[in-house]
């Protein structure tokens, strides 16, 4: 009798841990987005991916507005093209891609962005990949995620060609508060120090004289404007798309920038082909330094208008009286 009372619960034990297992196997992708616009007359208002999921299999999207869930069914290995309108500036939400039952699998997902983040766009600026175990491919380049979200990631996809991370553009600060930033929680990951690779004016900085470091805090010295290329050897991805994370940050002293340009300047076209124009409001035409993405100096000028139709499609940085702005050639 006793026996048989073991078994029935440990039947029921059983079935319980079933039930939880099927219940958090269910494939989840939750990001947050944020929108901006930093470009003269121009407004986001969308966000585009696509993701593939398991033939006739439903998974919800919830926008995070006050949009209803969206139910949609899976096509297996044909892409479903997410699209979602937004009426903000500046916004930022939270949305969660989730699958209806442990059957819907998720394999594939494309949120790559073209737009950095000092210009009219959107980015992710988090990523939280539950189960999907089944996933293979994810393209994230161009946002604005840390390498903790990166290793994560990694973590679930098996497959080196199908991570496919690239850059990362984190937020440009001025340092206004102190001279100290702290990156200890992305100093340390699969047994892998980061390596940190730091440049001031463009130039990289020397420790000790320009900033030190100590498990990811660093602490800069001089003025300046800095640039923090975050690796980390952890992170397995595809060959042409390693991970790296890039983060600016202004400390200058007050009265350290000229007053000569006004503060509020504009550049536009941003994206652009060829020209890019500055408008300054107050007639002064600026000093001009056009940088690559790695730092080396393409030129030098005092102008209101910068030919960038030589240079291949990609990122660029205009530092502009003392100011750094983000520009994409495309």
């Amino acid at each position: 009798m006793n026996s048989n009372k073991f078994s029935k619960k440990y039947l029921i034990l059983i079935f319980i841990l079933i039930s939880h297992i099927q219940l958090t196997a269910q494939d989840s992708i939750t990001f947050t987005w944020q929108s901006s616009h930093r470009s003269i007359g121009a407004k986001l208002s969308y966000g585009e991916f696509d993701i593939k999921a398991t033939n006739g299999e439903q998974f919800s999207i919830k926008w995070g507005d006050d949009s209803p869930i969206e139910t949609i069914v899976g096509l297996g290995d044909a892409n479903i093209h997410l699209y979602h309108s937004y009426d903000y500036y500046d916004y930022s939400c939270t949305v969660t891609i989730a699958a209806s039952n442990a059957d819907c699998k998720f394999t594939y997902f494309d949120c790559n962005t073209y737009f950095a983040d000092d210009v009219v766009s959107f980015q992710i600026t988090g990523l939280s990949i539950e189960g999907c175990s089944d996933l293979a491919y994810l393209s994230c380049q161009n946002n604005s995620l840390k390498l903790s979200d990166l290793y994560a990631a990694h973590l679930i996809i098996k497959d080196q060609s199908g991570k496919l991370f690239g850059t990362q553009f984190l937020p440009y600060q001025p340092l206004t508060g102190g001279t100290l930033v702290d990156f200890s929680d992305q100093n340390l990951f699969g047994g892998a120090e980061t390596v940190f690779v730091i440049y001031n004016e463009f130039e990289q900085a020397t420790i000790d004289i320009d900033y030190t470091i100590d498990n990811g805090i660093i602490t800069f010295i001089k003025d300046g404007e800095y640039r923090v290329y975050m690796t980390n050897d952890a992170i397995i991805t595809h060959p042409d798309y390693t991970a790296l994370v890039i983060a600016g940050f202004d400390l200058t002293k007050p009265g350290g920038i000229s007053e000569n340009l006004s503060a509020n300047f504009n550049i536009y076209p941003n994206p652009t082909s060829n020209y890019v124009y500055i408008e300054t409001g107050n007639g002064i035409i600026p000093a001009v330094k056009v940088y690559s993405l790695n730092g080396r100096l393409l030129q030098q000028i005092k102008n209101t208008e910068i030919d960038l139709s030589n240079y291949p499609m990609g990122f660029y940085f205009l530092s502009i009286d003392g100011k750094t702005v983000k520009v994409i050639k495309k």
